[in-house]
């Protein structure tokens, strides 16, 4: 409704839509009031989105009563659909709103039980202090807000029904802070995922924060390029099942150990690795897991051998080879991985041979993938390629998404 600048209340005694439970709006650029939600004795969720005036959202924002879901997005580009809300939480959806009240986040407390928060493209978001009374919060993801500052909750660490939390896109955040809530004990124990992408400033991580993590299942810190410490020690998330360390360049020393203490370990992702990162690493530990199967293995542009300590992961069952810009040839040592049935090899530009025919009958791979690897993947071929006889018995051979 392009022209539409008014919805006005009806007759006060009366209430708009006595049994309405759910409230879409959209591409009503001209709209800046409607009936408040208390007008909506029954509304639940209410959806703003699509070319909308922020005048809108301002009037929503200072009458929110009773609402459930609350979801706010912003212009036509980059759209994101959400997923339906579950109808037993709470949840608050902003997305790409470039002008919000600077109280918005403090009105979170007018939520009765709010439990999912999730704040995509809002450049004015400077910080998330004021949300201290979501006590009951379960979801928290916040996604390139790029002007959010080091000014996260200010008891962020004792949200205990938080299960998932994700920062990402957020450059400016440079720590999570030294000590949780002025020294008193992190109580997050509900937490089960934590992921933190692209978060440039970002310098440490407080190990602190992670001392009531028993519940901690997935842990992901990807692409935090001046992250230099982060000393985890494991035994404090002994339910974590997958970890993922990726393109954080400067994490050379100060690196999580204690793989060996986790009993439900399944997945393991880390590098690029350096010569540095290689010696830190908690190579004993992941040698003396039984319940890994999966190592995705990243390398740089002049790494020339795999790091030799990969031939003690027995265990595992797949392996992925990525990025070793400057390796010719896979050791004969990795035929020591008696339990490997799948090799994923991936960009590598300079790799030419696998290891010899012995070693990989002893392999008895399952599975063989080969991507953005020139020169290997010519000598593959069952034409001509002097590799083929290594890898004719595999059942199944994938080389750039097709079948040799």
């Amino acid at each position: 409704m392009k022209n539409l600048e008014e919805w006005k209340d009806a007759h006060e005694a009366m209430d708009v839509f006595p049994v309405l439970e759910k409230l879409y709006i959209r591409d009503c650029p001209q709209l800046t009031t409607i009936p408040t939600p208390s007008r909506f004795p029954s509304l639940d969720v209410l959806e703003i989105k699509e070319n909308c005036h922020v005048l809108l959202v301002e009037n929503v924002l200072r009458s929110i009563a009773n609402l459930s879901s609350l979801k706010l997005r912003g212009g036509r580009q980059r759209m994101v659909s959400l997923n339906s809300v579950i109808r037993s939480e709470s949840s608050l959806s902003i997305d790409g709103c470039d002008s919000l009240p600077t109280d918005m986040l403090e009105r979170l407390c007018l939520f009765p039980i709010l439990q999912r928060v999730e704040l995509r493209r809002c450049p004015n978001i400077t910080t998330l202090r004021g949300m201290s009374c979501a006590a009951c919060l379960k979801r928290l993801l916040v996604i390139d807000c790029v002007n959010l500052r080091n000014e996260l909750p200010e008891d962020l660490y004792q949200f205990e029904a938080l299960e998932h939390l994700e920062i990402t896109g957020c450059p400016k955040i440079d720590s999570f802070g030294s000590n949780p809530n002025k020294g008193q004990k992190s109580l997050l124990k509900s937490l089960e995922q934590i992921f933190i992408v692209e978060c440039d400033g970002l310098t440490r991580l407080p190990v602190e924060m992670f001392e009531s993590c028993t519940s901690l299942r997935k842990l992901g810190l990807f692409n935090c390029p001046n992250l230099v410490s982060f000393p985890l020690d494991l035994r404090r998330t002994p339910s974590l099942e997958r970890f993922s360390i990726q393109e954080c360049h400067k994490l050379i020393t100060e690196m999580p150990s204690g793989f060996g203490y986790l009993t439900s370990l399944r997945k393991v992702e880390i590098g690029p690795v350096s010569d540095y990162s290689v010696m830190e690493f908690d190579w004993a530990g992941l040698a003396s897991s039984s319940t890994l199967q999966h190592v995705n293995l990243r390398g740089m542009r002049d790494t020339k051998s795999l790091p030799h300590q990969l031939q003690h992961l027995t265990n595992i069952t797949s392996l992925r080879l990525q990025h070793f810009g400057a390796i010719e040839a896979l050791p004969d040592w990795l035929g020591n991985l008696a339990s490997l049935e799948e090799l994923f090899l991936w960009n590598c530009k300079k790799l030419e041979y696998l290891p010899s025919i012995a070693v990989m009958e002893r392999l008895k791979l399952k599975r063989l993938e080969i991507g953005y690897c020139p020169l290997l993947g010519e000598r593959c071929t069952p034409q001509s390629g002097s590799e083929w006889t290594k890898i004719s018995n595999i059942p199944e051979r994938i080389r750039n998404y097709k079948s040799f």
